[in-house]
């Protein structure tokens, strides 16, 4: 093998348009990694292809789809911190405003797949000077929990959706008569957005005369008696209105 200095280096064609050290080949593509727009004069030969202008085909027809799939998913996250929520927790943790810290991310796992993990960590050793030289943790995969979590969040807007269609008032109260949800409609009736409504007593919203007015019926659905009855009510916009409440 020949020894290997700053002459051989020089001598190296990488200072040549469409050439590369030979041990590799070199591929341009487009900013999503789609199609390719350069080549190394090598890279049809160094990857086994009988054509040699590979300039204007898709990525994939070249490399294939798996390899093609993780490099845009680094792609994705080149330039950003791949746990930008971690640091937070741990300077906490570090400040002694809490007892442990958590995390919950993503990692690909050795057999290629990608989970989700729960990060728990805690410094086990000080130093002196009150800084950490030691922090002990634990990995738990959590991927079935957070595909559930998903799901139902899917199906909540799915549901939202719905709701949000109909014309009529739908609003929920828990068994104190404070707001926890209202549909569009609702929202629009008494001019409040939900996070306005959001925690707010019934009365708080429809008003102490309409409350009382409506309070024994709200008491009767509470103890599960089915109710319905009619009012005359003014919206946001100062319209009365006719409704049937149930």
């Amino acid at each position: 093998m020949a020894t290997v200095d700053l002459t051989n280096c020089d001598r190296e064609p990488i200072h040549v348009p469409g050439s590369i050290q030979t041990h590799g080949c070199l591929l341009v593509c487009d900013e999503g990694a789609v199609i390719i727009r350069r080549q190394s004069a090598n890279a049809a030969a160094f990857l086994g292809l009988p054509e040699q202008n590979l300039v204007g085909r898709k990525l994939e027809e070249v490399l294939g789809g798996t390899p093609v799939h993780e490099l845009r998913n680094a792609l994705s996250r080149s330039g950003q911190p791949s746990r930008p929520g971690l640091m937070p927790r741990y300077q906490q943790h570090v400040a002694l405003e809490s007892a442990s810290y958590e995390f919950e991310h993503r990692m690909r796992h050795r057999n290629g797949q990608w989970v989700w993990v729960l990060l728990r960590g805690q410094v086990s050793v000080w130093n002196a000077d009150g800084t950490p030289e030691r922090v002990t943790g634990t990995l738990r995969d959590v991927t079935e929990q957070v595909g559930a979590r998903h799901e139902l969040q899917r199906t909540q807007a799915h549901l939202q959706a719905i709701m949000n269609a109909v014309p009529g008032l739908i609003g929920y109260k828990d068994r104190e008569l404070r707001h926890q949800y209202g549909n569009v409609a609702y929202q629009e009736w008494y001019g409040r957005p939900h996070s306005e409504l959001r925690g707010l007593h019934v009365r708080e919203v429809i008003g102490e005369e309409m409350y009382r007015l409506n309070e024994p019926f709200m008491r009767a659905a509470l103890a599960g008696a089915e109710q319905h009855f009619e009012r005359s009510l003014t919206d946001a916009h100062g319209q009365e209105r006719h409704v049937m409440v149930s």
